[in-house]
């Protein structure tokens, strides 16, 4: 293995099942000792003996560009930012990108009847009342449109929105969005991917939670080698 390769693993049947995949977690390989990781016990470095010791197996994706002395001195500088960062484990949107399709599909499902309902309000109150339908809207948007769309893994296109509202309203809305801040492990070796040589990430741009399996996915598509290594 070498730094900069993405260390696959089997091992959580909850994330193999939802996801319909054998693997259930990423991580950026450091060197021989070191793992850069997002594991509910730790954002940062770990040993890599303590994270292969809870897989059933694993596997090592190789970067089909090899980092250079330069890059592999950026790999360490940013694991070690994100280690003295002390960042949390993001399990509402571990949660959103475990969860299966059928779910999603039904949690849009229930965001498009939400719109309906709105409209339906309006023209109930026959835009008489433009008060109450505004309030009702807003409050169906709020309590059941966003929440739902959060669930459905958009969760930066909420985000987006709300900025937007933010700029075109003048009105601080922070307290709708989600911290996107805290990493869990797909996302993390995403972003690392990004920041240090952009290979396998360039594929994953349009997907919108990020799962182990869309990470494996992406190297073999780019033509990364797989190697066992438990």
């Amino acid at each position: 293995m070498k730094p900069g390769d993405v260390l696959a693993t089997t091992g959580n049947k909850f994330i193999q099942i939802s996801t319909i995949s054998r693997w259930s977690h990423v991580g950026i390989y450091l060197d021989k000792d070191t793992i850069l990781e997002a594991t509910p016990g730790k954002v940062g470095k770990r040993n890599i003996k303590e994270s292969l010791s809870s897989a059933q197996s694993a596997t090592c994706l190789e970067r089909p560009i090899p980092l250079d002395s330069t890059q592999q001195q950026a790999l360490w500088d940013l694991a070690n930012k994100i280690d003295s960062d002390n960042l949390k484990y993001a399990w509402l949107r571990a949660g959103y990108s475990g969860m299966p399709q059928f779910l999603r599909n039904i949690f849009i499902s229930i965001s498009v009847l939400s719109l309906l309902l709105s409209l339906y309000v309006c023209i109930s109150f026959g835009f008489r009342n433009e008060l109450l339908a505004l309030l009702s809207i807003s409050l169906i948007s709020v309590f059941i449109g966003l929440p739902i769309a959060k669930l459905t893994g958009k969760t930066k296109q909420v985000n987006e929105c709300i900025e937007s509202a933010e700029i075109k309203y003048n009105k601080n809305l922070s307290f709708l969005k989600t911290n996107l801040k805290p990493q869990y492990c797909s996302q993390l070796v995403y972003e690392v991917d990004q920041k240090i040589l952009p290979s396998f990430s360039n594929d994953c741009t349009k997907v919108q939670e990020l799962r182990p399996k869309d990470v494996v996915i992406a190297c073999e598509k780019q033509g990364w080698l797989k190697n066992k290594v438990k």
